[in-house]
């Protein structure tokens, strides 16, 4: 077999819908090589970097909280109100960059580029000393470059993938949580070699400016391959070429449906640690672990979405990640048993990998527009904002069993809005409408 050249690998990306649909059990030379050709891809495995950098931005302060908060002699919920006001640029920005691209046709990564440039300054100037409105300035760029990254690198992964397949979105979303798992580790290990918390923050910064740097050298090595084999950039078709269109109404509606999601997963990524720590009365490092289990459930099935060749429509991803949800919070709500726990907490964060990445990129194939997906996201960023503070007063006033029986109601409410909007849609089934919905 002769070496393919670079200009092969492009096209041959764009025609998987045979192997997308290969049997789970032997998996395929070609399926191989579609997973291992993302990497000969400049712009798209920088794309899975930036994801990486911005996982670790949007995790950084969360994981010195406490030592910046005594360091500056302010309360740690007022502190914790900078979080607040971090993921709140994160929605506008992720909205102003979806309306950028599709009204002014502003390429998405060149908007990336300046969300990375945007992080790594922040990053390197963190304020030390001011009054708190310093800090929510401060916050606001981070996540405002945040918003860039996050929702129009997903734009640009989900064009690089075959319609009704989010293999490519789940594997950036492994490289979101594989930056989520390193931003407290990197910056515990900086408090304990004795450097000050926002040396933590220097190092990240460092970090992101050569992510951003790759990022340009990518364009660039991109746009020219383009050039030089006469290939176009993966492009949305246009509207008289989809396959299936998703209604305003039913963008409205998936986008509550995420906006559950996230605030779902949100409580539990804030609360886990103080629900074994306060309510179990295991030490701060045992609960810890616990949380690990969360993030190792979700990396497992994010990658096992992205490699494995069993193809799984959009629906049932979605559906059975919610189901999975639920049973693990059941499990652990009746489960005293610290292994059983465990595998309970493993068992949530396994429901919720796949479906933040399945519903952006079946809003993307469904309706090709980068203001519909960076709706979508935006709207997964309110549960952000949202999930700390209403969670952490069901616990004051009832304790973490309600907040364990809210989270409940709220991924069932997921569940069956989903059911409801996905039910009788070809898109979330990957299959095309006869006729296409009138927005």
């Amino acid at each position: 077999m002769q070496p393919l050249d670079s200009c092969c690998i492009l096209r041959c990306m764009r025609h998987t819908d045979s192997i997308d649909n290969q049997s789970a059990h032997s998996p395929s030379p070609p399926v191989q090589f579609q997973m291992a050709g993302i990497f000969r891809e400049p712009i798209l495995f920088a794309s899975l970097l930036g994801l990486a950098s911005f996982a670790v931005s949007a995790n950084a302060l969360p994981s010195i909280l406490t030592t910046a908060a005594r360091d500056l002699n302010f309360p740690v919920t007022l502190l914790g109100t900078v979080v607040t006001a971090q993921f709140m640029a994160y929605a506008v920005f992720t909205l102003l960059g979806g309306w950028l691209v599709d009204r002014f046709r502003i390429p998405e990564m060149a908007l990336v580029l300046v969300g990375l440039s945007l992080i790594s300054l922040a990053l390197f100037l963190v304020p030390r000393s001011g009054p708190i409105m310093t800090f929510y300035l401060w916050a606001a760029v981070l996540g405002g470059g945040g918003g860039l990254i996050e929702s129009l690198s997903s734009v640009i992964i989900s064009d690089f993938d075959t319609p009704g397949s989010s293999r490519l979105l789940n594997l950036s979303q492994f490289f979101y949580c594989l930056g989520a798992v390193l931003a407290p580790q990197i910056a515990a290990y900086v408090l304990r070699l004795g450097f000050t918390w926002y040396s933590a923050f220097s190092a990240f910064g460092i970090s992101t400016a050569a992510i951003a740097a790759c990022y340009a050298c990518a364009w660039w090595m991109q746009s020219r391959r383009q050039r030089s084999c006469d290939v176009l950039p993966p492009q949305p078709p246009e509207r008289e070429q989809k396959t299936f269109v998703f209604s305003r109404a039913q963008v409205t509606v998936i986008a509550m449906v995420m906006f559950l999601y996230v605030l779902a997963e949100g409580s539990m990524v804030t609360w886990t640690v103080a629900l074994f720590e306060i309510e179990r009365g295991l030490s701060a490092s045992e609960a810890a672990q616990y949380l690990s289990l969360f993030w190792t459930g979700m990396l497992v099935t994010r990658a096992s979405a992205a490699f494995l060749p069993l193809r799984l429509s959009y629906r049932t991803n979605i559906m059975s990640g919610f189901s999975l949800f639920l049973a693990g919070l059941v499990f652990l709500m009746i489960s005293p048993n610290p292994l059983l726990a465990g595998v309970s907490v493993f068992l949530v964060g396994a429901g919720a990998g796949p479906v933040w990445a399945t519903v952006v990129n079946m809003t993307r194939q469904s309706t090709h527009e980068a203001r519909s997906v960076a709706t979508i996201v935006a709207a997964g960023s309110l549960g952000v904002v949202v999930a700390p503070s209403l969670t952490g007063q069901l616990i004051e006033m009832w304790g973490f069993s309600a907040m364990l029986l809210f989270v409940c109601a709220v991924v069932t409410l997921a569940l069956l809005t989903a059911a409801g909007v996905l039910s009788g849609t070809a898109a979330a089934r990957n299959q095309p409408l006869l006729t296409e919905q009138e927005p």
